[in-house]
This record gives structure tokens, C-alpha cells and sequence, in this order.
């Protein structure tokens, strides 16, 4: 009988054991209230120690049992008043009930966190980084940096808080703190495209150009969307003389990937556009003609690409060829179908330059571009008349261009018609008043014809509306 009652005793000892190590387990999969129940049957049991009262403290603070965290927290820090297991679960507890300064008096106190116990600094961290969020969204940066620190202090290999430090520190412009983010990142994240191509041009702008080539390689490994790390590549390569395929292959994954990214940016603005049903306020007119600024960037990637790709041809033929390859892998893309319109422009391949301006002009009608290069096109094929309709048309499509004004003058001045000229934007002030463009064209018009007091006028008239639009007031 006594042996019975003993074993029965070992057998209940071990039970309250085996529940207080599992409560800590349901803790840590995120089962809150099957490990609420195991921890507080440890702890009425008297078989918790302090990890199940800490434990226990966190789930009550998750399970929103504000009052029952702290009783339970404060019983623990009786015990131990260092622990930082405890410490964590309180500032935890503080930061979950708005204290947040009492929150940071409780991190300064567990110097870098529970070692010892470091699952249980996970919610902790996703407090500090909803904490983060909130500040940044108020315009709280420095604050909002200083919560991902404290969380990086707790989880120092935390990919998620060291892209958000990242993220913030970006608008700092480049620093070697910044690099060293990225670096960090990148060994947490090796196969990261993304990152290795960022860290790559931060170093290049600091002059670190081995190392940035390093990134950029790693970058090109790991199939990155970025266009420019391609195109970097490929200029060190042409400086090396390697072989002209391996040249030519980054070439034109850097076009390639430029023109997708100009085509995303695009469909974004589109999309933004009806979706707003084209009635747009001040704030979401700025942001889209900021999205569409973003196009810059991969225009000039795919104009400079183009650059170097002719120049690693012999022939202009043999480049040629290329470039309607590349049309042909991206159809829709205006940059290079605009580009190899002006290589048959340049080639005095007149007649095909005018069938593919008027393919394009097909596919894009409202294309300003495509209609100057159907104008030049049909100029040099001396069909005036149809020359100006198209140049005419350009300059609808693109009232602000300097260019087309350019081409229209050649166009008239040639034929003898200035004074027709002259009627022409005299008429179209009518309907563009605001046109500064249009006026600097007309004074310029008005000069060479010897109307001096019209085209002075007229002058004064265009820096007036383009001071005022450089003050915001148009």
C-alpha cells in the first residue's frame, strides 16, 4: 500500500512537471489558451518557476489579461529581480498598455535579453516593430528607428527589423551605417537579388567600385529584377574586352528588365488614373506624376544599353538586326520601337522608317513621338504637305515639347512659309494661353521674321508663366 501511495506521489510530480515544460511549448506555437491553462495549473501546483511565471505573464499580456499579467509578473520579480526573462515579459506588458517609456526603463534593465530563454523575447519584438510602425506613420522616424534597435538588441539576426532599419535609414541617403545594414541582411539572406543589387549601388555611389561589382554579381547570380546592376556589369565588361556574347547577354537582360519596369510603372499609373475615374486632387496628381518620374530612371538604363550594344557592332547592319530582335521580344515596349525608327531614320531607310512609324502609330496612336518620326520620314521623302499634318499632330499630342517646334519651323522655313507659321501659333494661343512653350517658339519666330517688339513681348510673356509655375501657382 505504501509502495502505491508513492509511486502515485512520483507519478503526480512528474505530471505538474511535464505541464509546466509544455505550457512554455503551447506558448511558443502560439496556442495561448492551452498554455494559460498549463502554466496556471504549474502555478497553483507550486511547480513554476520563474520561466512559467514569465511565460505565463506574456500570455496573459497577449491574451489582453492586463491586471492578471502584472500580479503574476510581480510575484516572478519578488523571486528575481534581474532576471531578464522577467524584465522582458514586463516591458512587454508596459509597451502592450501604452507605457511606453516604462516599457524602455524595463529593456534598459535586461541588457541584451534573455539569452537563456530567447523564444520568449519573439513578442517582444513584434511589439517593438508594431511600436516602429506606428511611429513612422506619425512622422516619428527617430523614434521609429530606436524601437527596431531596441528589437534588434533582443533578436540581433531578425531579417524582417534589419530591412525596416534599412528602410528608414534609405531616406538618410548613403551612409556606411547604411551599408552595413545591407551587409547584415545579406548574410541572413543570401539569395536575396534585391538586396545584393541596393547594396551594390550604394557602394558604387560611395566609390567602393570592387566591392559594388561583387554585389552586382551576386545580384546578376541570383536572377535580380533590378536593370541597373546588369548594365554595370556590362560596362566593366567592355572596358575588359571579354567575349561580345557575354557583353550582349547583360545587355540585354538590362533592356529587358528596364523595359518591364517601365511597363509595371506605367500600368500602375494607368490604374491609379481610373480608378480615380481621372478626377484626381492635388495630393494623388503629385503622386502620379511622381510614379511616372520613376520611369526616368530605366529610360535612360534602356537609351544607354542601346548605346553600347551599336558600339559593339562592326556593322550598323548587325546592330540593326538586333535591335529588332529586341522589338520583337518586347513589342510593346515605345522605347525600342522609337529607337530603332530613329536607326532607320539615320540610315536613310526612309521607306521602311515611315512603315514602322505608322505600325507604331497603329499600336499607340496617341504616341507623339511616332508622329514626329512619321513627319520627318515623310519630309525626307519630299511629301510636304503630309509632313506638316503629322508634325502638326505631334505637337497636339505634346504641346510642351520644344523638339516638335523645332521640326515645325524646319519643315516651314524650308518651304518658304514662315508667315503661315506665324498664323499657326498665333492661332493656337487662342486656345494655350498658359503654353510658355508655345510663346518662347512664337517670339523666336517673331525675332527671325524682324518683329522685334512682338517676339520681346511675347518673351516676357513666356518667363512670367514660367516663373509663376516654378512658384506653384499654376
Amino acid at each position: 500500500m505504501k509502495k502505491n501511495l508513492l509511486l502515485l506521489i512520483l507519478f503526480l510530480v512528474l505530471i505538474d512537471t511535464l505541464t509546466a515544460l509544455s505550457g512554455i511549448e503551447l506558448y511558443n506555437q502560439g496556442r495561448l489558451y492551452e498554455a494559460k491553462e498549463a502554466l496556471e495549473h504549474a502555478v497553483q501546483s507550486h511547480r513554476a518557476g520563474v520561466a512559467e511565471m514569465a511565460v505565463l505573464g506574456m500570455t496573459y499580456t497577449r491574451l489582453g489579461m492586463y491586471s492578471k499579467a502584472e500580479q503574476i509578473l510581480d510575484e516572478a520579480l519578488a523571486r528575481a529581480p534581474e532576471d531578464p526573462r522577467v524584465l522582458n515579459a514586463l516591458a512587454m506588458l508596459e509597451f502592450s498598455s501604452g507605457n511606453y517609456s516604462a516599457a524602455f526603463d524595463w529593456l534598459d534593465r535586461t541588457g541584451k535579453g534573455g539569452t537563456n530563454f530567447p523564444r520568449s523575447t519573439q513578442p517582444l519584438v513584434e511589439t517593438l516593430i508594431n511600436r516602429a510602425v506606428h511611429l513612422y506613420q506619425e512622422g516619428n522616424f527617430d523614434q521609429a528607428a530606436g524601437a527596431l534597435e531596441e528589437a534588434r538588441k533582443l533578436d540581433p539576426i531578425n531579417p524582417r527589423v534589419i530591412a525596416m532599419l534599412i528602410q528608414l535609414h534609405r531616406q538618410e541617403g548613403p551612409s556606411e551605417g547604411l551599408i552595413e545594414l545591407y551587409r547584415d541582411f545579406v548574410k541572413l539572406e543570401p539569395e536575396n537579388a534585391q538586396a545584393h543589387a541596393e547594396l551594390g549601388v550604394l557602394l558604387e555611389e560611395t566609390g567602393q567600385s570592387t566591392a559594388a561589382e561583387a554585389s552586382f554579381l551576386q545580384a546578376e547570380l541570383y536572377g535580380t529584377d533590378e536593370p541597373y546592376p546588369y548594365l554595370y556589369l556590362a560596362l566593366r565588361a567592355a572596358q575588359r574586352e571579354v567575349p561580345l556574347s557575354e557583353l550582349r547577354t547583360r545587355l540585354h537582360l538590362a533592356i529587358g528588365k528596364a523595359v518591364r519596369r517601365i511597363s509595371s510603372l506605367r500600368l500602375q499609373a494607368a490604374g491609379t488614373f481610373q480608378q480615380k475615374k481621372g478626377e484626381l486632387s492635388a495630393e494623388e496628381l503629385e503622386a502620379l506624376q511622381k510614379l511616372t518620374g520613376r520611369t526616368e530612371q530605366p529610360k535612360q538604363i534602356v537609351r544607354d544599353s542601346l548605346l553600347l550594344l551599336r558600339e559593339s557592332y562592326s556593322r550598323p547592319s548587325e546592330y540593326g538586326q538586333d535591335l529588332r530582335r529586341l522589338t520583337d521580344w518586347y513589342p510593346h515596349s515605345l522605347e525600342l520601337r522609337s529607337a530603332l525608327g530613329s536607326f532607320l531614320e539615320e540610315q536613310s531607310r526612309h521607306e521602311e522608317a515611315l512603315a514602322h512609324w505608322r505600325e507604331v502609330i497603329s499600336d499607340f496612336p496617341t504616341l507623339a513621338e511616332a508622329h514626329a518620326g512619321m513627319a520627318r520620314s515623310l519630309n525626307a521623302l519630299d511629301q510636304n504637305q503630309a509632313a506638316r499634318v503629322a508634325y502638326r499632330r505631334a505637337r497636339d499630342l505634346d504641346p510642351e515639347n520644344p523638339g516638335l517646334y523645332r521640326g515645325l519651323y524646319q519643315l516651314y522655313a524650308a518651304e518658304g512659309r514662315k508667315q503661315e507659321l506665324l498664323q499657326l501659333y498665333a492661332d493656337i494661343y487662342e486656345r494655350e494661353r498658359t503654353n510658355s512653350t508655345l510663346i518662347r517658339s512664337w517670339a523666336e519666330l517673331e525675332e527671325d521674321l524682324g518683329l522685334t517688339e512682338q517676339a520681346t513681348v511675347h518673351r516676357l510673356r513666356a518667363a512670367e508663366l514660367e516663373q509663376r509655375r516654378e512658384n506653384g501657382q499654376e
